[in-house]
C-alpha cells in the first residue's frame, strides 16, 4: 500500500516537473507575477518590531507585572546614561549644565529640566521632570534629569556625601576659609592678586600652611601652562578646595535622559542619541576643548546592539548566497545550471518574505534569522535536484526527458528533507518565546516554498536555458585524489580522528558557563566601553 502510494506520488511528480519544463514560458511568467506580489506585500505590510520585550508573549504573568512596574516607575526603564568627562571638575559641572539644558528643549510637552531654580519634588503627573522650555514637536526625550545640577542637590548635596568624604571638605573649607571669604568681598583679578599676596606675607609668620599656597600655585601654573600652549585651560577651583580623594569623581558628571523609542525602526533611540552627539559638538564640548561626552544605558546597548544585529543579518546573508553560489559552480560545471539554481534559490527567498509578511506581519531580532536558515537549507534541494538531472544529461538523455526523471528519482528524498525540515522548525510554534514561534513558522513555510520552486521553477528555468553536456562523458574528478587517499589510509585516518576527539575532551574542564549577559555585548561599541569604565 505505502509502495503503491509513494510510486504514484513520484508518476506525479515525474508529470509535473515534465508538464513545467514544456510550458516553461508560462511558468516562469507565473512565478514572477508571485514574485511581484510578494514583493508588494513585503513592501505594503512587512515591518520589524525591534522591541526586545515583544519576543516573549504579552500574556506571561511576569510581563503584566514588569509593564505595571514600568508603568509606576517610568524613570528606571530606557534610560540614557550621558557621561560627560573633564580635565577639571568645574569644567565637567559647567559642560553637564549646559549639555542638560540643551537637552531639556527636546523634551516631550515643551518642558525640561529646571536646573537653576525650583525643587526634586517639580514633576508632571506622570513623574517627568518639569522644566523651564521646550519644543513641542519632534520631542526627543521624555525626561532629561541632572543630578548634580538639581537645586535640591545643590541646596543639600552636603547630605548625601559619605561621612569620611564630608570630613575632609569640612577639613578643606576650614583651612580654605580665609581665601574663600576674601574672593567673596572681591572676585576679581585683582582680588585673587591680593589674598596671595597676603597669604605669601603670612605664611613666613607662620599664619597658613604652605601646602595650601603651593596647591593654588601649581593649580596656576598648571592653566598658564595650557593656556600658552593652546589647549583648554581654567583655575580649577574645587580641585583646590576639595580633597584629592575625592577630585577624581567631580571630574565626571551623569545625566539621565530617556529617550522617545521607535521601534518601528532598527535603531530605536538612534534619533535621540544623534541628537546628544550633535549638541554636544554645537556647544563645544569635544576633546579638544578638554570635554569628552560619551553615552551608554539600557537604551544606546539596546539600539547599538540591533543595528550590529541588522549588519550581521545583512553580511550573513550576502555571504551565505556568495559561498552558495560559489559551491554551485564546483560543484555543477555549469554556468546555466548555476544561474538557474541561484534565480530558484533567491525567487523562493521572495516567496517565504512575502509569507512572512501576510503569516507574521513583523519580523523580530530572531525571526529575522529566516533568510539565512533558507538560504543555507533551500539551496539543498537545487543542488539535489540539478545534480541528478546533470547525471541523466551526462547519461545521454534529452533535456525534458532528463528533468523527469531527475524528479522521479530525487523527488521522494527532497519531498521528505522538507516535511522533515518543517515538522523540526513547527516544533518551535508551541511556546510563549514568540521570536522563536515565528521563526518557526516562516521556517516551515520556507522548506514548502524551497520543494515546490524545485519541482517548478527550476524545471522551467532549466528547460529555457539547457545546459550543453557531451553524453558519455565523466563526471568531474576535483578532489578525487584526496578521497583515494583516505581509502588507503583508513587507519591513520581513525587514528588523527581519535586524537582530535581525546584532545577536545580534555580541554573540556576547561569550558566555563558565562552568565554575564553583557559578555553577549560587542565591548568595542561606545555604550558598552562606557559601562565597563562606569563599573
Amino acid at each position: 500500500m505505502t509502495e503503491a502510494v509513494v510510486d504514484s506520488y513520484l508518476r506525479l511528480l515525474a508529470r509535473w516537473v515534465s508538464f513545467c519544463a514544456r510550458r516553461a514560458r508560462l511558468v516562469v511568467v507565473l512565478s514572477l507575477v508571485v514574485t511581484a506580489a510578494s514583493l508588494y506585500a513585503i513592501a505594503a505590510t512587512l515591518g520589524i518590531d525591534t522591541d526586545t520585550e515583544d519576543m516573549l508573549d504579552r500574556d506571561l504573568e511576569f510581563r503584566q507585572v514588569y509593564a505595571d512596574y514600568k508603568k509606576a516607575f517610568p524613570q528606571f526603564s530606557d534610560s540614557l546614561v550621558i557621561v560627560v568627562d573633564a580635565i577639571s571638575a568645574d569644567r565637567a559641572d559647567d559642560a553637564a549644565r549646559r549639555l542638560a539644558a540643551a537637552l531639556a528643549r527636546d523634551q516631550v510637552g515643551g518642558v525640561g529640566q529646571n536646573t537653576t531654580d525650583g525643587d526634586i519634588n517639580r514633576t508632571g503627573g506622570d513623574g517627568t521632570s518639569l522644566g523651564a522650555e521646550g519644543g513641542e514637536n519632534g520631542a526627543l526625550f521624555r525626561t532629561v534629569f541632572y543630578p548634580a545640577g538639581n537645586p535640591f542637590f545643590r541646596r543639600n548635596g552636603l547630605l548625601y556625601l559619605d561621612v569620611g568624604a564630608l570630613d575632609r571638605l569640612l577639613a578643606r573649607l576650614a583651612s580654605s576659609q580665609a581665601l574663600v571669604a576674601a574672593l567673596a568681598r572681591n572676585p576679581t583679578l585683582e582680588g585673587f592678586a591680593d589674598v596671595i599676596d597676603t597669604a605669601t606675607r603670612e605664611i613666613p609668620e607662620g599664619r597658613g600652611d604652605p601646602s595650601d599656597l603651593a596647591k593654588v600655585f601649581d593649580a596656576l601654573r598648571l592653566t598658564v601652562d595650557r593656556q600658552l600652549e593652546g589647549r583648554p585651560g581654567d583655575l580649577p577651583w574645587r580641585e583646590i578646595m576639595e580633597s584629592p580623594e575625592d577630585i577624581g569623581a567631580a571630574r565626571r558628571q551623569l545625566i539621565v535622559a530617556q529617550p522617545v523609542l521607535d521601534y518601528a525602526g532598527l535603531a530605536p533611540a538612534e534619533a535621540a542619541i544623534q541628537r546628544v552627539r550633535d549638541l554636544a559638538a554645537a556647544l563645544g564640548l569635544t576633546p579638544e576643548n578638554g570635554v569628552t561626552v560619551r553615552v551608554t544605558g539600557a537604551a544606546a546597548m539596546e539600539t547599538e546592539e540591533l543595528e550590529s544585529v541588522a549588519r550581521g543579518a545583512g553580511i550573513a546573508s550576502l555571504v551565505s548566497l556568495a559561498l552558495v553560489i560559489g559551491l554551485l559552480a564546483i560543484g555543477l560545471r555549469s554556468g546555466r545550471l548555476v544561474v538557474a539554481t541561484a534565480i530558484n534559490l533567491v525567487v523562493g527567498l521572495i516567496w517565504t518574505t512575502g509569507f512572512a509578511a501576510l503569516a507574521v506581519g513583523d519580523l523580530n531580532l530572531i525571526s529575522v534569522a529566516f533568510a539565512v536558515l533558507f538560504i543555507g537549507l533551500g539551496i539543498d534541494f537545487g543542488i539535489h535536484y540539478t545534480l541528478r538531472f546533470r547525471e541523466e544529461r551526462i547519461a545521454g538523455r534529452k533535456t525534458p526527458a532528463a528533468l523527469g526523471d531527475a524528479a522521479a528519482t530525487v523527488g521522494g528524498g527532497l519531498t521528505l528533507s522538507a516535511l522533515a525540515a518543517a515538522v523540526g522548525f513547527l516544533s518551535f510554534v508551541p511556546t510563549s518565546y514568540v521570536g522563536i514561534s515565528e521563526l518557526g513558522i516562516i521556517a516551515s513555510a520556507g522548506m514548502a516554498v524551497a520543494l515546490f520552486t524545485s519541482v517548478t521553477l527550476l524545471p522551467a528555468l532549466i528547460a529555457l536555458m539547457p545546459p550543453a553536456f557531451a553524453p558519455g562523458s565523466k563526471a568531474d574528478g576535483t578532489g578525487r585524489a584526496g578521497l583515494v587517499w583516505l581509502r588507503k589510509h583508513p587507519k591513520a585516518v581513525a587514528s588523527a580522528a581519535l586524537a582530535a576527539a581525546l584532545g577536545s575532551a580534555a580541554l573540556l574542564p576547561g569550558v566555563r558557563f558565562d552568565f554575564d549577559p553583557l559578555h553577549l555585548r560587542d565591548p568595542h561599541t561606545e555604550s558598552v566601553a562606557t559601562l565597563s569604565d562606569l563599573i
